[in-house]
Parts: C-alpha cells; sequence; structure tokens
C-alpha cells in the first residue's frame, strides 16, 4: 500500500504581496496534480499536515473551487486523511471548527478529522493531532508521542507541529530526538514550511517534505522545492517526489526577491522593537491568548471565566477578518 503525504497548501483567494504570479491559480494547479500522480501511481489514500487554508473563513468563490478539486479526487477513489493547521482554526483552538470553512468539506465527508485515535486501513494504523495553543511549548512532547498501539501495524502520526532537527532559538518547537521514543514508525509534520526532508533516527522516520505552497519571499521559500512524500508501507521507507517545474515554478519566476530585501528591513525593525518589548520582560512569543493565560494564572481566575474570555476573543478575532473583506 503506498499513502501520498503533503502538507500546508494555504489556499487563498488572492495572491500575497510576495508573489509575482497568480497563486490561487498555481496552488490550485498544484492540487490538481497531486490528484493526478495519486491516481496514476494508484495511490489511494492522501494525509495531509495541516493549514489547507490560509485563514479559516476563506471566500466562498476561493473554497468552491477547492471543494471541486475534492470532488474530483472523491470520483478517483482517493480518500483524504487530515490534522487541522493553526490556520485553518481561530486562535490555535480546534473547539472553534464547526465555525470554519474547512469543516464544510468533513461534514460532507470530502475530508476525514484524525485524532489519537487509531483509525486503521489494511495494514497501517494512523493518529493525528491538530494545532493547538500549547503545542511545542513548556517542552511538553505528549502531542507527538504515541504510547501504544496495534503491534502488527505500521504506525504513522500526523502531527500539525514546529518539529525539526534541533529546537529552535526563541520560537516555540521540538526536536526530533526528544520525541525519538515514541511508538509510531512514521511521525508526518508541517507547520515549518522549509521541511527537514526525511530523518531517520531510533528507527523511526520523521518527515515534513516542507510546504505545498510558497507564500514569502523569505529565504527558506526562495529556496525550497515543492515536494510531497510517498509512503510504502510495505518497505516502510518514504520517499520524496519534487513537483514538475510546469507546475511548481522556480522562484525567481514566482517570487518578488525586492520583497525580500524589504522583509529583512521589516524583520530588523521588529528585532529593535523586540529589544524594547525585551526589557519589560515580555516572553517573545507572547500574544492576546497567551496573555490571558498569564492573567489567569496571576489572578487565579476561575476556569469558566477564562473560557468566556477566550470565546470572546476568538469572535473579535472573527470580526477583525471578516472587516478586512468588506
Amino acid at each position: 500500500m503506498k499513502i501520498l503525504y503533503f502538507t500546508d497548501p494555504h489556499i487563498r483567494a488572492n495572491s500575497p504581496g510576495s508573489r509575482l504570479d497568480d497563486f490561487p491559480e498555481a496552488i490550485l494547479s498544484k492540487l490538481e496534480w497531486v490528484g493526478d500522480y495519486a491516481e496514476d501511481n494508484h495511490i489511494k489514500t492522501i494525509l495531509v499536515g495541516g493549514d489547507w487554508l490560509d485563514r479559516p473563513d476563506i471566500a466562498y468563490s476561493m473554497l468552491d473551487k477547492f471543494t471541486e478539486v475534492l470532488i474530483r479526487w472523491k470520483g478517483k477513489g482517493i480518500d483524504v486523511y487530515t490534522v487541522l493547521g493553526n490556520h485553518d482554526l481561530y486562535g490555535y483552538n480546534p473547539q472553534t471548527f464547526s465555525r470554519t470553512a474547512l469543516s464544510l468539506l468533513v461534514r460532507f465527508g470530502l475530508l476525514k478529522r484524525l485524532s489519537k485515535a487509531p483509525l486503521e486501513i489494511d495494514n497501517v494504523s494512523i493518529t493525528g493531532v491538530d494545532a493547538h495553543f500549547l503545542l511545542d511549548k513548556n517542552d511538553n512532547v505528549d502531542d507527538y508521542v504515541i504510547v501504544d498501539g496495534a503491534k502488527d501495524k505500521l504506525k504513522i502520526h500526523v502531527v500539525h507541529g514546529f518539529l525539526d532537527n534541533e529546537k529552535w532559538e526563541n520560537v516555540p518547537s521540538t526536536a526530533i530526538k526528544d520525541i525519538a521514543h515514541t511508538s509510531a514508525d512514521i511521525i508526518l509534520t508541517g507547520h515549518e514550511h522549509t521541511g527537514y526532508g526525511v530523518v531517520k533516527k531510533s528507527g523511526k522516520i520523521f518527515c515534513n517534505p516542507g510546504a505545498l505552497a510558497r507564500v514569502t519571499a523569505g529565504i527558506g521559500d526562495v529556496n525550497q522545492e515543492v515536494k510531497v512524500a510517498i509512503i510504502d508501507s510495505e518497505k516502510k521507507d518514504i520517499e520524496l517526489i519534487k513537483l514538475p517545474l510546469d507546475i511548481a515554478k522556480p522562484s525567481s519566476e514566482v517570487l518578488d526577491r525586492d520583497k525580500l530585501v524589504r522583509e529583512k528591513e521589516h524583520k530588523s525593525k521588529l528585532a529593535a522593537f523586540q529589544s524594547v518589548i525585551n526589557d519589560f520582560q515580555t516572553p517573545d512569543d507572547m500574544n492576546t491568548y497567551m496573555a490571558l493565560e498569564a492573567l489567569a494564572k496571576e489572578e487565579n481566575l476561575a476556569e469558566n471565566v477564562v473560557e468566556l474570555a477566550r470565546k470572546k476573543l476568538e469572535e473579535a478575532e472573527e470580526d477583525m477578518k471578516k472587516g478586512k473583506d468588506e
């Protein structure tokens, strides 16, 4: 049995400022290629590492086109299993999923959502963990680690988390060596767009092929070759396949290099601002939700009060995003 895996397509209805081409058309072409490749190679199972969408309330016009792609996959006999990325949700909160565009596709059976409850397909057992607020924070590796599972099946675990060869400084992340004790045979991740390819350690295989989308003009996207991963369950191995250049065009043709220079200047200014913030001992990755958690802990707020505040923040975030479209 062969399985195709990709991650982070970041489907959106307009082109990022860093793109020189028609990004919506480009990402749909990549998805069409994925379906054709799967059909040509008799692959009936596709796994996705999350961040299907660039925002949870994608424009209906683009959602319609994306839905048509999935319907064509379904017509080819392909089943699609996925975890949710942070861009698929509001506030890194999986409980907001029912209010997102992606939830409709799950409800219609075009996508099937993975969880820590094993899903068994032939000789493979598949589990998954969505993006959430505490993922990769406080050295917690539980989301990556499968404790047990079917002994006679290949165990695949999919996580929309920031896994890499080493932890990143000042970025919530997890090192591969810290989860090598998992009982999963293959760990598939996304979120970090450059990817680390395929890493074999302690008898396990770790894979992030990199994002299907290139949405910035950063060094990672400029140098990235767009790839998908093909898992052979019999051989218990993974092969990375590059998309053809007519589908994933060279970065020189689709990415604005001048934008890269401007981004570097912007990051320099952000670093200067960050140093000021640090003087006030504010955590590097502080955001509104983290501030709420810190306040709740300091003031010993009741959980029902904190939960209500989270919901109000999520509703405000939805209203702000809708306001930008009006």
